[in-house]
C-alpha cells in the first residue's frame, strides 16, 4: 500500500513515506491526524474521520449540490473526510470539505497513480492524500470503512451497498442522506432485514448539515458511554 500527497491542492502528486500521516497534525492545513482506527474515543490533536460513500456517476445537479453541502458540514465541524477517491457525489463532498479547509483522504483501488488515473479513471484533484491500496474496487471498500469512524451513505449502487453492509457489521455510526435515491432509499429496509446487535447506529436525514450534527452527537454519546463502561445501545438502529 502506498501513500501520496497531492501538493499543492489539485496541482500534482508526490510520493511520500508513511511518516507523512503523523506530520499532518503539525501542518496549518488541517492541524489534525488521519487515523485508521475505528475507536470512538477522540484523541487530542486529531479530528474525527467521516467517510462519504455514494453515487459515482449520473447524479443530478441537485444531488451533487447536497453532496457539496455534506462535505461543507464535515469541514465546518472540524472533521477529516474519507472517500473512495472517486467521482460523483464523493468528489462533490471532497470539494465541499476542502472549501471549509478540511483534510480530504482518498482511498484508491489502484496500486499506483498510473492505475488510479488510467485503469479506474479516478480523480486526483480535491484530495490532499491518496492511499493506493491495489485492492481493486471491491477490496478497497473494507479499507474505506475501516478508515472511517463514521460513514455517510449518499445514494449509490452495488458498491455503496457493500460499504453499508461493512459499516453495519463493524458497528459504525451510519448517516444516511435521504432524498438522493439509490442505496439511501433502501438502506432502512436493508438494515431492518439484516438486523443484528453489531453496535451499529443508523441516522436518517435529508439535510446534510443536520445529519452530520446528529452523527457527531451520537458519536460523543457513544464515547461517553464507553468511557463509563456502559454497553453500546443499537436499539435505535432503524427507528430514527
Amino acid at each position: 500500500m502506498a501513500i501520496s500527497t497531492v501538493l499543492p491542492r489539485s496541482k500534482g502528486v508526490s510520493p511520500i513515506g508513511a511518516e507523512f500521516i503523523q506530520q499532518l497534525s503539525r501542518q496549518p492545513l488541517a492541524k489534525r491526524l488521519v487515523t485508521t482506527a475505528a475507536s470512538p474515543r477522540s484523541q487530542p490533536g486529531r479530528s474525527i474521520t467521516i467517510g462519504v460513500m455514494g453515487r459515482t456517476h449520473d447524479a443530478s445537479a441537485s444531488h451533487l449540490a447536497e453532496a457539496f453541502e455534506l462535505g461543507r458540514a464535515i469541514g465546518i465541524n472540524g472533521c477529516t473526510l474519507i472517500t473512495g477517491a472517486c467521482s460523483g457525489m464523493p468528489l462533490e463532498a471532497a470539494k465541499g470539505a476542502q472549501h471549509e479547509g478540511a483534510l480530504v483522504v482518498g482511498i484508491s483501488p489502484g496500486l499506483s497513480l498510473v492505475e488510479h488515473i488510467s485503469k479506474y479513471d479516478s480523480p486526483v484533484h480535491h484530495h490532499d492524500v491518496l492511499v493506493f491500496t491495489g485492492a481493486g474496487l471491491m477490496g478497497r471498500e473494507v479499507i474505506n470503512i475501516s478508515s472511517s469512524e463514521m460513514v455517510v451513505i449518499a445514494g449509490g449502487h452495488a458498491g455503496t451497498l457493500g460499504e453499508l453492509a461493512i459499516a453495519y457489521v463493524e458497528g459504525k455510526i451510519i448517516g444516511v442522506l435521504s432524498g438522493v435515491g439509490g442505496v439511501s432509499k433502501i438502506a432502512r429496509e436493508v438494515l431492518r432485514v439484516c438486523h443484528k446487535n453489531s453496535g451499529a447506529r443508523a441516522l436518517y436525514d435529508s439535510d446534510p448539515h443536520r445529519l452530520v450534527a446528529r452523527m457527531l452527537s451520537a458519536y460523543r454519546a457513544r464515547a461517553a458511554a464507553q468511557s463509563a463502561g456502559l454497553p453500546i445501545d443499537s436499539d435505535a438502529l432503524v427507528r430514527h
